[in-house]
């Protein structure tokens, strides 16, 4: 599944936020990996591979 998340502020434009590679789907994953939280499709390919 997939999420989508804007910011919102009195008086401005929303804007749609987007991840680290410029895509405004986001995986919809959470996971941990000793103390590091891992989100969207780090998550995802950390759990495929551990």
């Amino acid at each position: 599944d997939w999420i989508k998340a804007s910011l919102m502020k009195p008086s401005l434009p929303f804007d749609v936020l987007l991840n680290k590679d410029s895509k405004r789907k986001i995986q919809s994953s959470v996971g941990w990996k000793k103390n590091d939280r891992l989100f969207g499709s780090d998550c995802y390919r950390t759990s495929c591979f551990e």
